[in-house]
């Protein structure tokens, strides 16, 4: 019996539409990991699964690797025999096969794809139902869970997200790069090899294939995919070495708790404000890229935001406005006569200077060295944009509202640029915190006496705590990754569907949601459900 038949025949003859939409509701949830090479995925995977169980889920891991092996040896490709110790020319192999899987498919979600084959698998097994290629596995009234360990491409996110709805969860797992360095060396050779230079250069080519396959749109793009989690957890600090700064099971914990609702919880001072950041990033209209900022005292008070924006005589950028009309003093790119980004105009200009002053060689007349120099570092300029960065709206801003920033915080939805670094650096905020890198960025190059990545024994500029036993990260700005409930998940995460209390005692008291849960996936389609909401209505009463 199909879904769509159980539901029909399981709904009374004058149903209310509460109950129809909960009877269709799936108990099951999906989850998926994406994190740099050697920022322990599967750790998270594995403490992810037993968080899940003891809030009574049935849970399956699924692993990218499993399915990348399955697929190579059903179309005769060799796959890395089992090892004792870990290989990393093993590794190697399975980025050139998941690569290559990509690519003979021409579809850069076929991994995943390759997973959702081995949750059909499981979900018969645990049902019960015969698998057969095409036909639908229905999942049961158990609660079950199935965590994607890992994700290595952005299309596989959207994938899961275009399947699995509100029923999936992106965690972003969080770790120092040289941390990663560190816990790759011990993985892949021993003490008499772990620090040749040929070991070293090995694991950061890994690390740099892992993050962006500058060479191949098929290869792996971890960063891309990375800044489009839901929840990001902090994986750096070592589970055995430093046990009293290991928070890993109650960061999961937490979100299992938010879909649950097991208990009461609400956002962080970090959430909020980086929320605050991306309702700013919305409003930009910058051509290339969207940026949002937003600047907390150490309250966690909001004091400023920002987004990237032209600046408008008199104070402040366009856009800023009570009124949906246009009131034709609008000098923003796309408003402009040709409605074109101003940065890729001069930078083209420059290409084009330096193209004409290069020497003439016999045959280089076929070459495009316009392209050339665009691709040797000319696009990465950031001298000819008309915009104000974000971190630069929100600290003019304060300024113009007569509000100190000393000792404040800023939360900034992409890695500041090595311009606003600066900025932060004088204007007296002590702590950044972001969401995507910025490659383009030499903020830490330049300004390695001012900014800090590393958090563990960090002292504030504005302390002076000279017992530190670490001097290297004293009285510095300390820039680092978010963490918590990204502010894609932000609303759904702590708007209040239910009721909290006894309406009569006033004793706090968990209920369940009128419309659903709103994280489940429903088991039939809209237009089933249309049908059987709509049948009764020819009905005479």
């Amino acid at each position: 019996m199909s879904a769509e038949e159980k539901f029909s025949s399981s709904v009374s003859k004058y149903p209310h539409a509460t109950d129809i939409i909960k009877s269709v509701e799936s108990g099951e949830l999906f989850f998926a990991v994406v994190g740099h090479v050697g920022s322990g995925i599967s750790e998270v995977a594995n403490l992810l699964k037993n968080e899940l169980e003891e809030q009574g889920f049935d849970v399956s891991i699924i692993k990218a690797s499993s399915a990348i092996k399955e697929w190579s040896i059903a179309n005769d490709h060799e796959v890395p025999a089992d090892s004792q110790r870990a290989l990393i020319e093993d590794t190697f192999t399975y980025q050139n096969l998941g690569d290559f899987m990509r690519e003979h498919t021409q579809d850069y979600a076929a991994v995943v794809q390759g997973m959702m084959k081995n949750v059909r698998k499981v979900r018969a097994e645990k049902t019960g139902v015969e698998l057969k290629e095409g036909a639908p596995i229905e999942p049961d009234d158990n609660n079950r869970a199935y965590i994607f360990d890992s994700i290595r491409h952005p299309a596989e996110v959207h994938l899961l997200r275009a399947v699995y709805h509100d029923s999936f969860s992106l965690i972003g797992v969080v770790c120092q790069e040289e941390i990663r360095m560190e816990r790759l060396l011990d993985k892949f050779y021993d003490h008499s090899t772990r620090s040749d230079s040929s070991s070293k250069q090995k694991v950061d080519d890994l690390m740099q294939r892992d993050a962006d396959d500058k060479k191949n749109d098929h290869g792996q793009h971890v960063a891309e995919a990375f800044f489009e989690s839901d929840y990001f957890v902090d994986n750096t600090v070592h589970s055995e070495r430093d046990k009293e700064n290991w928070q890993m099971p109650e960061m999961l914990g937490r979100l299992i708790d938010i879909k649950t609702h097991s208990r009461i919880i609400r956002p962080t001072i970090p959430e909020k404000a980086m929320h605050f950041a991306m309702t700013a990033q919305i409003s930009s209209s910058c051509l290339s890229r969207q940026v949002g900022a937003a600047i907390v005292d150490e309250n966690g008070d909001i004091i400023a935001t920002g987004a990237n924006e032209v600046p408008k005589a008199g104070g402040g950028v366009y856009g800023k406005t009570f009124s949906f009309t246009d009131d034709g003093n609008d000098d923003r790119c796309f408003h402009s006569k040709n409605k074109t980004c101003s940065s890729n105009v001069e930078q083209n200009k420059l290409a084009e200077k330096l193209s004409s002053s290069m020497p003439v060689v016999k045959g280089d007349s076929e070459v495009d060295t316009i392209s050339i120099l665009r691709k040797a570092g000319l696009k990465d300029l950031l001298e000819f944009s008309r915009a104000v960065h974000a971190e630069m709206d929100a600290i003019t801003t304060a300024a113009r509202t007569g509000r100190s920033l000393a000792s404040a915080k800023m939360f900034v939805t992409t890695f500041p640029c090595h311009y606003c670094a600066r900025h932060l650096v004088a204007s007296g905020i002590h702590e950044v915190q972001y969401i995507e890198p910025y490659p383009k960025s030499m903020a830490m190059s330049l300004h390695e006496d001012a900014i800090t990545s590393q958090e563990i024994d960090w002292v504030p500029p504005n302390q002076c705590d000279l017992d530190k036993k670490n001097l290297s990260n004293y009285q510095k700005v300390l820039f680092k990754p978010f963490v918590g409930v990204s502010p894609r998940l932000y609303a759904r995460a702590f708007t209040k569907d239910r009721s909290l209390k006894d309406k009569d005692t006033g004793l706090m008291n968990i209920g369940d949601p009128k419309w659903g849960n709103k994280w489940s996936i429903k088991r039939v389609s809209y237009t089933q459900l249309e049908a059987e909401l709509t049948k009764e209505l020819s009905h005479e009463v």
